[in-house]
């Protein structure tokens, strides 16, 4: 379960997010000013454009270092609702290099959808 993106660049490959991925993800985006606008909250095709996963791209490489305090936060609130989290979960530096990853992703997908 979770969020998968499937680009419209088909020479590149889809990537997956699990719903604490997606929450982390657009939490940090909108943190750095980027409209959540495109971004859905279901898997229902819903568009993202070529500009908006370019700005995705920027703030992720230029922001990482601040991702797992955003990680942190959340595991925090979904732990009090009695929500499990793995040691893999709270690897800052997992957490770091797998959003670093996904950059490129997002650079190079021309726009994709939300499935």
């Amino acid at each position: 379960m979770g969020m998968d993106l499937i680009p419209n660049n088909t020479s590149i490959e889809s990537i997956h997010y699990n719903w604490t991925g997606w929450a982390i993800l657009t939490r940090f985006l909108e943190k750095h000013d980027c409209s959540m606008n495109e971004f859905a909250g279901v898997n229902d095709g819903d568009r993202i454009s070529k500009d908006t996963c370019k700005l995705v791209a920027k703030i992720l490489r230029e922001h990482a270092q601040e991702i797992p305090n955003i990680s942190r936060q959340y595991i925090s609130e979904e732990e009090a609702k009695g929500v499990k989290f793995t040691k893999e979960d709270r690897d800052d530096a997992s957490i770091i290099k797998d959003f670093l990853e996904d950059a490129t992703f997002w650079e190079k997908c021309n726009g994709c959808q939300q499935w």
